[in-house]
């Protein structure tokens, strides 16, 4: 099927679909289309676009499940008594 023929039968499925489904859609194609779009600076003044904040997200995360990123509970909680410690 040629992409036009397939943007005018697209055109018509969403006619036909439900609100929830066509929110899922809208959704999905807003977050694509969107995905070099500027959302900040690098400190250097370098671009920071939707696609490398994602990218560098799920690497964080990645990297969490890895055990490579990231504190165990008791430690936040022995550096937070620290931290409180300090304001005193």
């Amino acid at each position: 099927m040629a992409p036009s023929d397939m943007r005018v039968e697209l055109h018509q499925f969403i006619d036909r679909v439900d609100d929830r489904f066509l929110q899922a859609v809208h959704g999905l194609l807003s977050a694509y289309l969107q995905k070099d779009q500027l959302v900040g600076y690098e400190l250097d003044g370098s671009r920071i676009t939707t696609k490398d904040f994602v990218d560098e997200a799920e690497k964080v995360v990645r990297e969490m499940k890895e055990g490579k990123q990231g504190i165990r509970i008791e430690e936040l909680e022995e550096r937070s008594k620290e931290w409180q410690n300090r304001m005193r």
